[in-house]
């Protein structure tokens, strides 16, 4: 019985992520000691209505990741230092599939 409750679990969890039309891009602190790993202060980077996935980091400042604007998924790059946004490429008529 619990088992099955298990599984219906994980298959209604798989169900709900993949579901999800919107995705965002989160930055969080993250504190390591001996003792434990802490994970705080969540904000939410991207505020886009649209896609937003695939981030990388670019060196120690500057995070990349894959954002919707007018329809398109273009690369967006997020200044870590003073929290400021720019694309990193500019918008072809025909689309892209992933950046």
């Amino acid at each position: 019985m619990i088992t099955e409750f298990i599984k219906v679990s994980f298959l209604l969890f798989g169900v709900t992520v993949l579901a999800q039309p919107a995705t965002e891009v989160y930055l969080m602190d993250l504190t390591v000691s001996e003792e434990k790993i802490s994970v705080g202060n969540f904000e939410n980077i991207s505020q886009n209505p649209g896609y937003d996935n695939q981030p990388s980091f670019d060196g120690e400042n500057r995070l990349l990741y894959a954002s919707t604007r007018d329809g398109q998924t273009d690369i967006l790059q997020y200044n870590l230092e003073d929290r400021s946004k720019k694309w990193f490429n500019k918008t072809t008529s025909g689309g892209e599939y992933s950046p």
